[in-house]
């Protein structure tokens, strides 16, 4: 990632934040259009350094954490803002009795739907699909 590929790193940065107003990692980097590893964890770093300068310096502060399943695990992931706001705290992690009830909830409602499946192997598919995509199953 050169400079005169890139640009100033952290003006790239902004320029996205500035188009979507409030966005996640991975929504700063769709709008940069960074797909590689290695330029995503520089994004990640610059973006974490910027949230961590102190007040009256910030450039992007931490609006609110969010609990996503996009691809990975459903960790606090921070949604970042451009200005000089101050950081949301992080939220404290789930209880043990909390994910495992969530985690319950995940396989019943697979189970349930692998017993109750009246229609053919494509339509299975299809509703696992979705089922997939609301969070419920891996």
């Amino acid at each position: 990632m050169t400079r005169a590929a890139w640009g100033q790193m952290t003006d790239r940065i902004l320029l996205a934040l500035g188009e979507i107003h409030t966005g996640s990692l991975q929504d700063v980097l769709d709008e940069m259009g960074v797909s590689d590893e290695r330029q995503a964890a520089t994004v990640r770093k610059t973006l974490n350094a910027m949230a961590a300068a102190p007040k009256g310096r910030r450039r992007v502060h931490i609006a609110k954490w969010c609990r996503t399943q996009e691809r990975q695990r459903a960790y606090p992931r921070p949604v970042y803002r451009i200005g000089d706001g101050p950081n949301a705290s992080k939220p404290a992690p789930k209880d043990h009795t909390t994910a495992s009830r969530e985690y319950l909830q995940r396989c019943k409602t697979l189970v349930e739907f692998m017993h109750c499946a009246p229609f053919g192997q494509k339509a299975a598919r299809a509703v696992l699909a979705q089922i997939r995509a609301k969070g419920l199953a891996r």
